[in-house]
């Protein structure tokens, strides 16, 4: 999570690796490829099926618009893959821009794609924030030099994100309380 796919199913695979047998590099590349290859054939089949939104994501979204804030998505998903998970739910109407894998060379943990995700909403680091789910947006957020608030209904549990000490934690996605009251500061 918060990886690209290349990148974690490399991480998989030296992680499954038998020290007392290891494998050329050149093979763990081919089996990491190969991981990459089946993952993109089966979520191709299932995404629409697998995925929904955290309970209180979309009033969230709608608040932050009543508001006023413009926000946008930094993924570490191919922007078909972004593009069709945030429009099954309608949440694309929220969103003003965009901005995945296959549009920086560098990733998460590098702040470019947040930098980049600034730039495309016309703010500038020091009057945006960055939300993110896992460790690697808090530090790519840090880096950008933006107010980092790590969201704890993630992947990551509360403690591995406050290890990375974002600003701020937000516990719950939870409509109109969340954008005003579901924040902390460490």
């Amino acid at each position: 999570m918060g990886l690209l796919l290349k990148e974690g199913m490399s991480s998989l695979v030296a992680n499954g690796v038998n020290d007392n047998r290891i494998p050329p590099v050149e093979t763990m590349e081919l089996m990491a490829e190969r991981l990459v290859a089946d993952y993109r054939v089966f979520n191709a089949s299932y995404h629409d099926t697998l995925i929904e939104p955290f309970p209180g994501i979309v009033e969230m979204l709608g608040a932050l618009k009543q508001y006023g804030y413009r926000t946008g998505v930094v993924t570490s998903k191919r922007r078909d893959g972004a593009e069709r998970g945030l429009g099954i739910f309608g949440l694309d109407q929220f969103i003003d821009c965009l901005i995945a894998a296959d549009d920086t060379v560098e990733h998460n943990r590098f702040p470019r794609r947040c930098v980049k995700g600034i730039e495309c909403l016309g703010s500038r680091p020091e009057t945006a924030a960055y939300v993110g789910d896992s460790t690697h947006d808090m530090i790519a957020g840090r880096r950008a030099g933006v107010v980092t608030i790590a969201a704890c209904w993630g992947p990551f549990v509360r403690a591995e994100l406050e290890a990375i000490n974002p600003d701020w934690l937000a516990r719950l996605p939870n409509g109109h309380h969340s954008v005003i009251s579901g924040l902390s500061s460490l």
